[in-house]
């Protein structure tokens, strides 16, 4: 019971450090915990989970972490992992086993049944499965050495293996971002291509391109709106007086074809746009796919839409120059923000808007719109968003902002630092039976006590949020872990 106790006290401590919502304003606190979870089993129909429709559950989640968070080698190995011990749980029935099971067991099993299933929701689970992949790469190392004893390097042949393919990955995952992204790459061929006064259409809930100062941004095309005739006039109109059309990502096209029984118009629109049919070109793609010594890892956009929409026939997916590893479809989140696809077409045919409509066949509307959505909820209100909007950017308030990039890093790892020495006499204090006597911990609890306090004393109203509130709450974390100590 005391143990209970103790373990119950710590997560509560935890909770009110890293939530401190739930006791300063509970209301707020458990109205945005309903909508979350009314997201997640779909009850409120919110235009960016339709992508997960008909989505398996369980494999869904599983393939996207085993495949893109962590890449094949590491994603099959803890996967593996886990498989394993749960075989060795249930015939051994370790204590140790079964506690750490207790908790990883029942979040797969929720988690894994929602229909919205974003890749960040393995997040908290992530590192108990790579500990269970560590402790399957341990077990074949010491089954290779039992089976060949005078091969003592067998035990380091699993985990090197793993580890090397994995480092492959992580290279080429972090080779993406030597270059511009696509989005800019879009607006930077923009800036060259069009001319002065080009009107360019975009979709709408996506993302947008850089401002291009030569171009007319037009309206955003609603093709998540229900199939009605006032859509594909709006959406036929804004076409016919456009020069370009730019898709972002796969975000809309990815998707919306997949629902046919609620937008039949809609897939019909896109398979047209593809294949030239309403008169835009595949001007320009900017992709970048994750590459490194020749061997590429590609996710496919169309993977999920290739029969309903095929690719543009102009357009050709980045190949490895040794080899490419196609791995099919990639979720939304995982693409959309950093590495997208991004397409630009060019009005070539000049469609008028009678054109469009007859080849889209928007006067001809059968389908049946789906469910209203309810409303977002999670947006600021118009008097909140002017408060933020007020207290400036990041650039306006950050410290020493005049630093040039290539040694602005040692600013952040000096404040790191001295976070960590300002919470020294706490750490000892809280882990002094730990073999560093808590040096390990004084960084990260250093840079959450500092952040804690900061975030207090602006939301208090007690100081504007600057460096000076920041220095002000190292100072508060020092006096505090010195006075404990």
């Amino acid at each position: 019971l005391r143990g209970a106790l103790v373990a119950f006290g710590i997560a509560a401590v935890a909770m009110l450090l890293t939530q401190p919502y739930t006791l300063l304003d509970y209301g707020t606190f458990a109205r945005n915990v309903g909508e979350q979870a009314q997201m997640v089993r779909r009850l409120v129909d919110l235009p960016y989970t339709r992508q997960y429709v008909d989505t398996p559950k369980y494999a869904y989640l599983a393939w996207q972490l085993g495949v893109w968070g962590l890449g094949p080698a590491a994603g099959l190995t803890v996967w593996a992992g886990f498989l394993a011990c749960l075989a060795v749980t249930a015939l051994a029935r370790r204590k140790t086993d079964l506690v750490v099971l207790s908790w990883v067991l029942p979040y797969l099993l929720i988690t894994g049944w929602f229909e919205v299933k974003f890749l960040r929701y393995m997040l908290p689970v992530t590192p108990f499965l790579a500990i269970y992949g560590a402790r399957l790469l341990v077990w074949l190392g010491v089954g290779l050495r039992a089976l060949w004893p005078r091969r003592k390097w067998l035990v380091f042949l699993p985990a090197g293996l793993v580890l090397l393919l994995t480092l492959h990955y992580t290279l080429a995952f972090v080779s993406m971002y030597s270059g511009p992204h696509p989005a800019k790459a879009v607006s930077a061929w923009l800036d060259a291509n069009a001319r002065q006064g080009a009107v360019v259409v975009q979709e709408h809930w996506e993302e947008g391109i850089p401002h291009v100062p030569r171009i007319v941004f037009g309206e955003r095309v609603g093709l998540y709106e229900p199939d009605t005739p006032a859509k594909f006039d709006r959406i036929a109109a804004d076409l016919a007086g456009a020069d370009y059309l730019v898709l972002y990502s796969n975000r809309l096209y990815g998707t919306v074809p997949r629902l046919a029984d609620r937008y039949p118009l809609s897939a019909r629109y896109y398979r047209a746009l593809f294949d030239g049919s309403l008169g835009y070109d595949l001007a320009y793609a900017a992709q970048k796919d994750r590459e490194f010594l020749g061997i590429a890892y590609r996710d496919d956009p169309f993977a999920r839409v290739r029969a309903e929409t095929p690719p543009p026939r102009a357009w050709a997916p980045v190949s490895g120059s040794v080899a490419t590893l196609d791995l099919g479809w990639a979720d939304e989140s995982f693409t959309v923000y950093d590495h997208p696809v991004s397409f630009v077409f060019e009005n070539k045919g000049r469609l008028s808007e009678a054109d469009l409509l007859i080849t889209i066949g928007g006067f001809e509307v059968s389908g049946t719109p789906g469910p209203a959505g309810s409303g977002i909820g999670l947006l600021l209100s118009p008097e909140d968003a002017l408060d933020q909007q007020a207290g400036g950017t990041w650039r306006d308030i950050a410290f020493l902002r005049s630093l040039p990039d290539s040694i602005s890093w040692i600013v952040w790892l000096i404040g790191a630092q001295v976070m960590a020495f300002a919470a020294l006499p706490l750490s000892f204090a809280l882990f002094r039976t730990l073999p560093d006597r808590g040096y390990l911990f004084a960084k990260p609890l250093g840079i959450l006590l500092a952040a804690a306090v900061a975030w207090l004393l602006a939301s208090l109203g007690w100081m504007k949020f600057s460096a000076w509130s920041v220095a002000v709450a190292i100072g508060v974390v020092a006096l505090l872990s010195t006075a404990v100590w």
